[in-house]
């Protein structure tokens, strides 16, 4: 297991860790959709257009077409600037961390899906979501073995672990022992960042603000008027 441990590792189980705290954080706050499973969006849009629940179907729609585009925007900006000597992931983070700077100020409004301030929040996250998808799904544990996974997405990384469990239970191969344990460690930390996402919201009662208790007390004396 000696292999899979490393810098390239422990970055990544911290971004499983990020991607469900944010998508937590918007299925609790922002109107019940989601910043990485693009599929719950895909689902919500089309049973609500059926039930004619149109500001529902049509915000969910939103924020799916908003991250199908900007995986293929990103995506080509990452080629076009490959030969530039920097670490793509910093870049990235740099770029998540203004787009969640939005839902910090700007509260969601559940009677009015389609109002600005919840298409603004709802396409930044989802744009957050969309760059984190393209530059974290890959480990480069030596230079002729990598493993492909996605930091928050989970049934794809589910379907790898258990078939790399298979693998090593048919064959004792003890890199697909390792590689299904590294599956198994970013779906614990993807669950961890959901139950953090659904405890702060419980205990705090943040109505639609971002996930950041320490100025809780400040923005809802702001809100409040006090």
């Amino acid at each position: 297991m000696k292999r899979f441990l490393g810098i390239d590792l422990f970055f990544i189980m911290i971004m499983c860790l990020f991607g469900g705290v944010m998508d937590g954080y918007s299925f609790l706050c922002r109107g019940d959709t989601f910043c990485f499973i693009q599929t719950g969006n895909l689902i919500r849009t089309i049973i609500f257009y059926i039930q004619k629940n149109i500001e529902s179907a049509s915000y969910s729609l939103i924020i799916f077409i908003v991250f199908v585009i900007f995986v293929f925007l990103y995506y080509l900006f990452l080629k076009l600037i490959r030969n530039i000597r920097i670490d793509f992931r910093l870049i990235t983070l740099i770029f998540v961390s203004l787009l969640i700077l939005p839902s910090y100020f700007l509260k969601f409004d559940d009677n009015n899906y389609l109002n600005a301030n919840n298409i603004i929040t709802g396409s930044c996250l989802s744009m957050a979501g969309s760059m984190i998808a393209v530059t974290f799904k890959e480990i480069h544990f030596k230079k002729d073995h990598s493993i492909s996974f996605n930091a928050a997405m989970m049934t794809g990384n589910a379907r790898s672990m258990m078939i790399a469990f298979a693998e090593f239970f048919y064959s004792k191969n003890k890199i697909k022992g390792g590689e299904a344990l590294c599956f198994l460690c970013f779906i614990i930390m993807f669950s961890l960042g959901i139950g953090s996402s659904a405890l702060i919201e419980t205990n705090l009662n943040s109505n639609g603000y971002i996930f950041i208790s320490v100025s809780y007390t400040h923005l809802r004396a702001h809100e409040t008027g006090a």
